[in-house]
């Protein structure tokens, strides 16, 4: 049995996309399921406040998986891609459960505009400390040849 961590792991980003979706369908139906036998009444805002929370979960986790990730051009461009329809296909699913469209749904569409940004500025810094460790360890390399 292989004992690496999951961080060690190279996931690619729409495979972490679709995992996040997933996670939202369960909890959606989960939230079908208490409704129907009401165990608790949903307000259909707590339909978006899930989704825009999934979105966060994504930004972060797919930010700790592109440390592992060795080309970081192509991780940006598929992470990119993987948002944006995750983002996409979870407005859409929040709008057709709902019936209350993205700008309608309370501050729920600016939410979704500043975790855009802080997705921006987390994969910038990834990249950032990536080229900062990278020339770190050329440096070390020939302080080490010059021993």
């Amino acid at each position: 049995m292989n004992k690496t961590s999951i961080y060690q792991r190279e996931v690619t980003p729409m495979m972490q996309a679709a995992t996040v979706f997933g996670l939202i369908l369960i909890i959606f139906f989960g939230l079908y399921l208490s409704h129907l036998f009401k165990w608790y009444l949903y307000d259909p805002m707590d339909i978006w406040m899930i989704g825009t929370a999934m979105m966060l979960f994504f930004i972060l986790f797919n930010c700790i998986f592109g440390f592992n990730n060795d080309n970081i051009t192509i991780y940006f461009r598929n992470s990119i891609y993987s948002y944006i329809v995750l983002v996409l296909v979870t407005c859409l699913l929040c709008q057709w459960i709902t019936k209350v469209t993205v700008f309608d749904a309370k501050t729920y569409s600016w939410i979704l505009v500043v975790f855009s940004i802080v997705y921006i500025i987390f994969m910038t810094v990834l990249g950032l400390i990536k080229k900062i460790v990278s020339i770190a360890i050329k440096q070390d390399k020939k302080l080490q040849n010059e021993d």
